[in-house]
């Protein structure tokens, strides 16, 4: 899909005319995302929550709420998202200095599972063309990503979409085991192009953080699956337990109020954004192998070597720790 870089224009620094749908399935950072969504539109009605499964009828409901709320501008945000400060001040400033051309436009999240920014997350859609878009929306479980897959679409009909290189939230901090595991499992065949940085990063930080453990495993299981892969959570309700099972993990509890109130801390969420990298020696030491290792393998199979390789080191941690205790 071709996209469009532009420098955004200032505007008059207020949340203009748009209405925000948070697409969620459960995910634990829900309420801290409504209400920091909720703050920074000051009028809580132009916020609306969905819950639909699969991902195609969220897909289509949220364009169907935009529709109907009437604003120039829809905003979506998947729940695991955590918005910066003033994020959708900026987000709308950007869409007002897009082209008229221009249907949708996106800017970059800080993704927890690889390290680094990338383009995911919260979208701006023009209003205007929703109606299009909601007819382009692929059948259930046809396209691994049915909203690019429709972005493309309305390309094809001469409607852009456009990226800015500005950082707008944070993605996939403080979420269910479970969660983190199904988007591990299909983000090893969604997201290849990531996959070094994926593997790296949980090498990195899989002993003091246990959401590591279980991103290792994901990816080792969706490298090792010939199955189709389909991003619907109720695919694995019984898969994702298990391997928690297997790790010797027990699931997170819901956030509390006193934990949801401190990430409406300002500044906390900017905080996770300039978390202290790995050091360099090692992370160049294993870097070097994992290019080693998809030289040798390929990309997919390499994947699942190094995921396989992790496993096994975290499995020894956890046998060590048992015969402690």
């Amino acid at each position: 899909m071709k996209t469009n870089t532009f420098s955004p224009l200032r505007t008059s620094g207020r949340v203009a005319d748009c209405h925000v749908v948070i697409r969620s399935a459960g995910e634990r950072t829900t309420r801290v995302c409504h209400d920091i969504v909720a703050a920074q539109l000051n009028d809580p009605q132009r916020c609306t929550v969905i819950h639909e499964v699969p991902f195609e009828a969220a897909l289509r409901r949220s364009y169907e709420v935009g529709l109907a709320a009437g604003a120039r501008w829809t905003i979506t945000i998947d729940a695991d998202i955590m918005l910066l400060s003033d994020a959708l001040t900026r987000l709308v400033e950007v869409a007002e200095a897009a082209p008229s051309d221009t249907f949708m436009i996106q800017g970059q999240i800080f993704d927890n599972m690889t390290g680094i920014f990338r383009a995911a997350g919260q979208r701006v859609y023009r209003t205007s063309r929703l109606a299009t878009a909601v007819s382009l929306i692929p059948a259930d479980g046809a396209q691994i990503r049915p909203e690019f897959s429709t972005l493309q679409a309305m390309e094809r009909r001469g409607f852009r979409s456009a990226h800015v290189k500005n950082c707008f939230a944070v993605h996939d901090f403080e979420q269910f085991y479970v969660d983190l595991y199904r988007k591990a499992f299909v983000h090893g065949r969604k997201h290849l192009e990531f996959m070094g940085q994926f593997l790296q990063r949980c090498g990195d930080l899989h002993t003091a953080d246990p959401d590591f453990r279980v991103i290792a495993r994901g990816l080792w299981d969706g490298a090792m699956s010939r199955h189709p892969v389909s991003i619907d959570k109720r695919v694995f309700s019984a898969r994702a337990p298990q391997a928690l099972v297997e790790l010797g993990l027990n699931e997170k509890p819901v956030m509390t109020d006193a934990e949801v109130q401190a990430w409406m801390r300002p500044g906390a969420i900017e905080e996770l954004v300039q978390l202290p990298l790995p050091m360099p020696g090692r992370t160049l030491k294993r870097r070097d192998r994992i290019r080693a290792i998809m030289a040798e393998f390929g990309l997919a199979r390499g994947a699942g070597v190094i995921a396989g390789r992790l496993l096994t080191n975290i499995g020894g941690r956890l046998e060590r720790l048992a015969r402690r205790e």
